[in-house]
């Protein structure tokens, strides 16, 4: 299935390219104007926010529910519970990171009107995805608490 899907992925990215080549437009609206009309262009403008909005909300319930519970897990272990309840895993402090992550990274993300301003901030989210990937082989191969081996129950 994960073939399956880069596959189609793949064809349909390159269907996009040559309709983006045939119409000289590079926005997925201008496309659909210039193949298929007024009518669908607003069909694939009413999608795209639909998805982007979507996306958006499902970022903001990750990160207010994540980040109160990696403080919880690393709040004992730094210090002797310092931190302050509104902070941490409770309905204050979801409250609290969803307003930090929507008004303090997401709003001034969408306020230039001009893709590569984002660059510094894109370059930053590629070495964040890096760190978390390095990360992970790590811990994988080395902590073996976290990860144990299971090779002997197949022997």
């Amino acid at each position: 299935m994960i073939i399956a899907g880069a596959g189609l992925s793949y064809y349909t990215g390159m269907l996009i390219v040559k309709a983006s080549v045939f119409t000289g437009n590079t926005r997925y609206e201008d496309i659909a104007l210039a193949l298929f009309g007024k009518k669908i262009s607003r069909v694939v403008s009413a999608l795209n926010l639909i998805c982007l909005v979507g996306f958006v909300f499902s970022y903001i319930a990750y990160v207010k529910t994540a980040i109160p519970r990696i403080i919880r897990q690393y709040d004992g272990k730094v210090g002797s519970g310092s931190c302050p309840d509104w902070i941490k895993s409770t309905s204050a402090g979801e409250y609290f990171w969803c307003l930090v992550f929507t008004f303090g990274i997401m709003m001034p993300m969408s306020i230039p009107r001009n893709a590569s301003t984002l660059r510094y901030s894109s370059l930053f989210g590629v070495l964040c995805s890096m760190y978390l990937c390095i990360a992970v082989v790590i811990v994988f191969y080395t902590d073996k608490t976290l990860v144990p081996d299971t090779s002997k129950n197949f022997e």
